[in-house]
């Protein structure tokens, strides 16, 4: 079984913390969503995936970041909103071909090296 994966990655780096709570290793939230991203990126590469990032208007140095991966599909648009970006996702989510597995997540979630690798296990 051949599994194809269709990322969409939701990220906002507008906002730093709404509640004030300090991220983990002491990143602020532009360097969280890097590591986040390349962490799952990594986790990717034996696989056959899309990437789209839904963006909540993001930075010019956060486009400038995502730009460096040509296999990389940036839909930045001015949502406001973590309920209105997740909508957003969802929507995008309708639209994936029924033979793709839809995996959604946020700028926050690490990945292990493996992670990929495990998960095409389990569905398999």
């Amino acid at each position: 079984m051949s599994i194809k994966y269709h990322i969409l990655f939701r990220a906002c780096d507008k906002v730093e913390s709404v509640h004030k709570v300090k991220r983990p290793f002491g990143l602020n939230k532009l360097q969280t969503i890097k590591v986040s991203f390349y962490s799952m990126y990594q986790s990717l590469q034996d696989s056959q995936y899309r990437i789209m990032i839904v963006g909540d208007d993001l930075s010019l140095e956060l486009l400038d970041f995502f730009k460096k991966f040509d296999d990389v599909v940036v839909n930045n648009n001015q949502l406001g909103s973590a309920a209105k970006s997740l909508q957003k996702q969802i929507d995008i989510a309708f639209n994936v071909p029924d033979d793709d597995w839809v995996y959604m997540c946020e700028y926050d979630y690490l990945h292990t090296p493996y992670a990929f690798k495990y998960l095409s296990e389990f569905i398999a």
